[in-house]
């Protein structure tokens, strides 16, 4: 008789140790957890429960009056939990056609023309999943992005690049940092210095790629006399939040191109006011040479069977943003810290 190599607890389930990461997503509220999903409050108790009794070494919650915020050991289960449900979800994909593409939604006009294209002359099956606007946080981006894709859960990610152990990254185009400034005095750039000593910023939170530009490339290239006068005036990772206090005076908006764009004049979400102001590119002085950085796509690096799909996705959304003149040229930020190029050319 073959000896089981593995004993897990009967109470130790994907369904259970789910239910606990959505506790620890929803900050441990176990109303908000129950209706995200779709379970009794009840439920969410008996199972936390059960897995407190069936793991051992310490409870997992602490216990209030309609709240389980999760303990330092609980913190490690989750953390374990994830990886484990990611792997759970990559190995029921196994010997799919279906390819799954997350992507954040200022990506959207490129994905829809990539997958009509697909659409047209390929049999793939394309499954999307549209990003959250916190995914845009280097951190959030590498736990609930790039890991579920090293694990199996996603086949193909556009946005930060990486230099994760098996992935491998694609150019698709690089984008430029541009301020949302007055157009009746609007100059053709707006070099740090002037941007830092003139305006009030209102910016992405600091560990979102472009503050991560924006920031280094201050501390890099302006005196510290002047650095001291940087004025954050509002930090939100939505640019509708941050373009409404402009509108209304507050400070001068600095965002991605990419970003930017839909609230231009004239485009879907630009509004009425949108005609009063301009998009500048932000530039290292008054050379005129723009701040970029890259957009990738990210796969695994050995995708098996899915390889050839893969290629013809990345192929397609090379073409759509080819097609749709997205992307520039200009200061690649080489002495940005966490921006540095590694030698096949992609950024960490």
């Amino acid at each position: 008789m073959t000896e089981l190599k593995y004993k897990i607890p009967d109470r130790v389930t994907l369904d259970r140790l789910a239910t606990l990461v959505a506790l620890h997503d929803h900050a441990g509220s176990v109303a908000d957890t129950a209706g995200a999903i779709k379970r009794s409050e009840s439920s969410v108790k008996n199972h936390i429960r059960e897995l407190e009794q069936d793991l051992g070494g310490g409870h997992l919650v602490v216990r209030t009056n309609g709240s389980m915020p999760i303990t330092p050991h609980g913190e490690e289960i989750v953390r374990r939990a994830k990886e484990l449900l990611e792997r759970a979800s990559g190995l029921a994909r196994v010997g799919r056609k279906e390819c799954t593409v997350a992507f954040l939604p200022q990506h959207a006009h490129i994905v829809a023309k990539a997958m009509k294209e697909l659409t047209r002359t390929t049999d793939i099956l394309l499954r999307l999943e549209v990003l959250a606007e916190h995914h845009r946080s280097r951190v959030g981006f590498e736990q609930h992005v790039l890991a579920p894709l090293a694990h199996g859960a996603l086949d193909l990610v556009i946005g930060l690049p990486t230099t994760g152990k098996g992935l491998a990254t694609r150019p698709l185009y690089r984008t430029r940092l541009v301020a949302m400034v007055p157009r009746r005095n609007a100059p053709e750039h707006l070099p740090l210095a002037r941007l830092v000593r003139e305006h009030k910023l209102l910016v992405p939170p600091a560990d979102t790629r472009s503050r991560v530009l924006l920031d280094g490339e201050i501390e890099a290239h302006i005196p510290a006399e002047l650095r001291s006068r940087k004025h954050i005036e509002l930090e939100a990772y939505g640019t509708k939040v941050l373009t409404i206090f402009a509108y209304e005076g507050h400070g001068t908006v600095v965002a991605p191109e990419d970003i930017a764009q839909p609230f231009m004049s004239d485009k879907a979400f630009g509004g009425s006011p949108a005609a009063d102001f301009a998009w500048v590119p932000v530039t290292v002085d008054e050379s005129g040479e723009p701040l970029t950085h890259r957009v990738v796509v990210t796969m695994p690096a050995n995708a098996g069977q899915r390889q050839r799909d893969l290629e013809s996705i990345v192929k397609a959304l090379q073409d759509a943003s080819a097609a749709l003149d997205v992307g520039t040229d200009g200061h690649s930020c080489n002495r940005t810290p966490g921006l540095r190029r590694d030698p096949q050319g992609s950024q960490e």
